[in-house]
């Protein structure tokens, strides 16, 4: 039950992740580097600088004001009137009007039955502890939990989680008996018990005597900022009857221990009752009670719904025209009856006072004023709206005068710094964020040209060979709010070529040098060559393909120069001459692609016609060459005929060529083994041998199967014991066995290694010397050359304690048959 328990927030938190998904898109705190909280609620629709604010000591410090600003902390979700407190920590200990963070152990989650499931989503990065409700036991993070403050901590989170609470109604009378939460530590500790036992006279119960100190507190003081010395807690209760959530909930906690109730004060954030997603600011932070009956720990809030103190705000200064692109200085004040508030100020663009309009920044306040430099990107009129966001004790507040932003706009123009003397094209548009319209100036060395548009324009203007100096002007537009733009350039006209060396493609390929000249000087530039079928960009050499068609309809651009011309590629198709002899006749068709090809064709030198293709000629010599020499559209062909051999005479040749090639196949299919000699490996060794052979190669070692191959491949084994292995090849036709070759892979110690090489070569000399069989290695090496390099080898092996390996078998091996084959 636990592990289905675990997988269902799973599944909760990725369904309701692309829910959450547009809403938090629309926000950007990547700037913010807030080191706590997150909530949900109203949508920032533009995004804009969100300030670090931290849940700071000065809700745990009676005697110092606090006062935190309205901005967002974090997003919430799926709360009810027995969540929507959502705690941090708790306090127990109060010395000297200071609250100190209760010290407890965290572990691993708790367990609980769900009552309600909310939703947590960091506007920055949470560091330290986490919002969470009462009796929250699971949270989808991996977060350390306190069962005994009902509390996470966690050293860094981005991510949202998922949490459940098993908070509810609980009838709850009598309270427990723990001593830890019965300290009455404030000042003039009699007058308080004293107004304690009045407020709970009549009380059934423990829980009622909670009650009644709670609906006191909240009916007979005022909620306000005021200044405390060095006994808050008597001085709010007996004295100035006027405080904030701290001041209320410190109090209830004082009154309750007076009475044997044990209770403690806990720090967080009050969020709405709702099951929607809201933010939750920095302005929320709170701060109530509670006290621990025998059922649990049940909260209690004695603070009244506030009073907030009334604000106005001005802005004193702004820009009243800009450009856009340009910061636009904002500055004003924030003042109220009494105090200077602080806190922030969002800077909002409105083309009308009742829309949401664009925001632009949050500013800071500081003593009541505040001032800002914004840079801007759009155009038009608008109102500067400044709003006060609000904080703890102060109520939010407008102004808003007007600025007109004036849009820079930009002209692109499109004319190269040269161009093809004659009919020029000069073709731009102008831009302010978007294309505008209206009438613009073409001035080309001092004559001017004028026309109206729509985004784009284009004139025709001729330019004679030379310099000229060419300018464009805007003049603006006050109803659209867009500044004058000029723009100039200086381009130079001349002659423009295009040479082309090949106009003739061959078989559909064309290869071709281009060069284009300006002023008659080759110059370095791209060519774009156009045509039905070719779609060609080129520098210098041509080369590609091309249909197959006799005349191909080219345009050749040179974008540099704005240049064009037009001409005609001629595309020559092969041809083919195919011949049929029939006794003395020779019968001749010319063919291309189409068909049969009428034209003149040449034989041993005679011009011959070939009408409608074919033609017909006797075979009256021993050779006829047939050559037709191609035209406008068609390649050359030749074709050379031999008069033929007696078959009986041809035959003659075939049983020695057939022999000859069998032998040869035969031994292009042998198998072959290659290794470095000898087959002798000592344990540890890699082995490895290439086997070789026409067609499919199958390999077993010791008769079990260890691969195949097509025409070839490598075995490699290693062995650790000494023995004997037989490595097999097989040669397979259709899964038949052709061939078959064996291989002995011999594996020994170094000492018996070298005996065995000794006693091969030893047999391969007896024959040249004798019998051997009790003569000693000095013996049998006596006359031969490299005997001193042999004995080196073989002697401290043999009868010493001498250790090699394979490269010094190897080098005695070829030693050894270097001796025996001289």
């Amino acid at each position: 039950m636990k592990d289905a328990l675990k997988i269902v927030p799973v599944l909760f938190f990725i369904l309701a992740a692309s829910l959450l998904a547009g809403f938090i898109s629309s926000l950007d705190f990547s700037n913010t580097g807030l080191p706590g909280f997150i909530g949900g609620g109203n949508q920032v629709k533009q995004p804009a600088a969100i300030v670090p604010v931290s849940y700071s000591n000065d809700m745990c410090n009676l005697k110092n004001s606090s006062n935190p600003p309205k901005v967002p902390v974090f997003f919430v979700e799926g709360l009810n009137s027995y969540t929507n407190h959502l705690r941090l920590y708790t306090g127990k200990d109060y010395v000297n009007g200071v609250w100190l963070e209760e010290k407890t152990q965290y572990g691993s989650k708790g367990s609980g039955t769900p009552f309600t499931r909310y939703r947590v989503t960091p506007v920055v990065p949470f560091e330290g502890h986490i919002p969470v409700a009462r009796d929250t036991f699971y949270v989808t993070v991996n977060a350390k939990y306190s069962s005994e403050t009902s509390t996470y901590f966690i050293d860094r989170l981005e991510d949202s989680y998922v949490a459940f609470s098993s908070a509810h109604h609980v009838d709850a009378r009598n309270a427990v008996n723990d001593g830890r939460y019965l300290a009455v530590t404030c000042e003039k500790r009699e007058e308080i018990k004293k107004l304690a036992e009045e407020i709970t006279e009549g009380a059934r119960n423990d829980y009622e005597k909670a009650r009644m100190i709670e609906e006191y507190l909240k009916k007979n003081y005022r909620y306000g900022p005021e200044n405390f010395s060095n006994a808050p807690v008597y001085e709010f209760l007996f004295v100035k009857k006027k405080g904030i959530c701290k001041h209320f909930a410190s109090a209830f906690v004082m009154l309750c221990r007076s009475v044997n109730l044990p209770a403690r004060m806990v720090f967080g954030y009050l969020a709405r009752p709702v099951e929607y997603n809201q933010t939750v600011f920095a302005s929320q932070a709170h701060a109530w009670a509670e006290v621990k009956f025998d059922a649990g720990w049940i909260e209690f809030d004695p603070t009244p719904s506030p009073v907030k103190i009334k604000t106005t705000t001005d802005i004193t200064y702004v820009d009243p025209v800009i450009k856009s692109g340009e910061n636009l200085s904002v500055r004003g004040v924030v003042s109220s009856a009494s105090l200077k508030p602080s806190g922030y100020v969002e800077i909002y663009l409105k083309k009308d006072k009742k829309e949401y309009g664009r925001l632009l920044s949050l500013v800071p306040v500081r003593d009541g004023l505040f001032s800002a430099s914004i840079r801007v990107n759009t155009t038009g009129e608008y109102h500067v709206v400044a709003h006060y966001t609000g904080s703890l004790l102060f109520a939010s507040s407008w102004s808003d005068p007007v600025v007109r932003i004036y849009g820079k706009p930009e002209i692109n123009l499109d004319i190269p710094e040269r161009v093809a003397a004659g009919l020029c094209r000069i073709k731009g548009e102008v831009l302010a964020n978007k294309p505008v319209n209206g009438t613009v100036q073409l001035f080309v060395d001092g004559v001017k040209y004028e026309k109206k548009f729509n985004g784009s324009f284009e004139f025709g203007v001729s330019l004679t060979k030379g310099m000229h100096r060419i300018r464009v002007y805007y003049p603006g537009s006050e109803e659209n709010l867009i500044l004058p733009a000029s723009i100039e350039k200086e381009v130079e006209a001349g002659d423009v070529a295009v040479s082309i060396d090949n106009l003739s493609a061959i078989a559909g390929i064309w290869n071709a040098n281009a060069t284009v000249y300006f002023n008659g000087k080759p110059v370095d530039t791209t060519l774009l060559i156009r045509g039905k079928g070719v779609n060609l960009t080129v520098s210098g050499h041509i080369h590609a393909e091309v249909p197959m068609a006799r005349t191909i309809n080219l345009t050749c651009l040179v974008p540099e120069f704005g240049y064009s011309k037009h001409f005609q590629l001629r595309v020559k198709e092969p041809t083919e001459i195919e011949t049929r002899v029939m006794g003395d006749i020779v019968s001749i068709h010319l063919r291309d692609s189409k068909g049969l090809l009428e034209g003149m064709l040449y034989v041993n030198g005679r011009p011959v016609f070939a009408s409608g293709g074919v033609a017909k000629v006797r075979f009256n010599e021993s050779r006829l060459e047939i050559y037709y020499p191609g035209d406008e559209f068609h390649l050359p062909s030749r074709t050379i005929i031999n008069r033929q051999l007696p078959l009986w005479l041809l035959l003659l040749p075939l049983p020695v060529i057939a022999f000859a090639v069998a032998k040869f196949l035969k031994k292009e299919d042998a198998i072959t083994f290659e290794f470095q000699m000898p087959n002798i490996w000592l344990p540890g060794d890699e082995v490895e041998v290439t086997v070789k052979g026409k067609g499919m190669l199958r390999l077993a070692l010791d008769g079990e199967y260890v691969g195949a191959g097509e025409n070839g491949l490598v075995f490699r084994a290693e062995f650790q014991d000494e023995g004997e292995h037989i490595l097999v090849a097989e040669r397979l036709e259709r899964t038949k066995v052709k061939e078959r070759k064996e291989l002995k892979l011999r594996i020994l110690n170094y000492r018996r290694a070298v005996a065995e090489i000794f006693g091969e070569f030893v047999k391969g000399v007896e024959g040249k010397k004798g019998s051997l069989k009790h003569a000693t290695a000095r013996e049998v090496l006596e006359g031969f050359n490299n005997a001193r390099e042999i004995l080196s080898l073989f002697e401290p092996a043999r009868y010493g304690d001498a250790r090699g390996g394979r490269k010094e078998l190897v080098e005695l091996f070829n030693l050894c048959r270097g001796v025996r084959n001289a």
